[in-house]
């Protein structure tokens, strides 16, 4: 999507090798942090860059990326901007889903 897209231009990330290279280091990544016991994200990102347009279409909201440090590397950016997007659908699919499960009258 535009949160990838937007990481990748923003990294510099123009050829394909170098984006597959970054991509096969996310995965190294999430498997070592899957693999560990107490494993903590090391990045996290808010993936409002154009407004929230889901559960509170708040087309004012910014994104944000908290936990920046020296050894911060485009693995861990674009990890943390694909994890951002997920929590974020995750939240869409908990509203739909309390909608659907909600009994609902039917008017006449």
């Amino acid at each position: 999507g535009s949160i990838i897209e937007w990481s990748r231009s923003l990294l510099n990330l123009t050829s394909d090798t170098d984006f597959k290279k970054v991509m096969k280091d996310v995965q190294k990544l999430s498997t070592a942090e899957y693999e560990e016991k107490n494993a903590k994200a090391t990045l996290s990102m808010i993936p409002f860059l154009g407004g929230e347009r889901s559960t509170g279409f708040r087309f004012g909201a910014n994104g944000g990326m908290l936990g920046l440090t020296r050894n911060t590397t485009p693995a861990h950016f674009v990890k943390a901007c694909m994890e951002g997007v997920t929590l974020r659908l995750q939240a869409i699919l908990s509203v739909v889903s309390e909608a659907i499960n909600q009994n609902h009258e039917i008017m006449e």
